[in-house]
């Protein structure tokens, strides 16, 4: 029974260690809101955010994504000073927000 267990374990762990990350094919804005397009649905829920000053910004943590070699790495947009997409981490795309007052969000 224990070698059962075992193995289940060692079978899920490679699953969760090999599993195909998400493509962060697309970013845009799109009537005054940040457009992001996968390859396939996300759980937005999965996405980490948090605030930053000096100067204002927020930042988008979007884990088991990687960023499409052709999708914009800086966005323009009148109301922000920048848009700033990146591959933070093997598995992570930051999407920072520059601003040049606080602002609020809504995700």
């Amino acid at each position: 029974m224990k070698s059962i267990f075992v193995f289940w374990i060692l079978i899920l762990s490679t699953i969760v260690a090999f599993a195909k990350p998400q493509v962060l094919q697309k970013v845009s804005i799109h009537q005054n809101d940040l457009e992001l397009i996968f390859d396939s649905d996300y759980n937005k829920k999965a996405i980490r955010y948090f605030a930053l000053d000096k100067p204002p910004r927020k930042v988008f943590d979007i884990p088991n994504t990687i960023l499409a070699k052709n999708a914009k790495r800086v966005i323009q947009n009148q109301k922000c000073r920048a848009i700033r997409v990146s591959q933070y981490r093997p598995n992570i795309v930051r999407v920072v927000i520059e601003t040049s007052r606080p602002y609020h969000t809504r995700t």
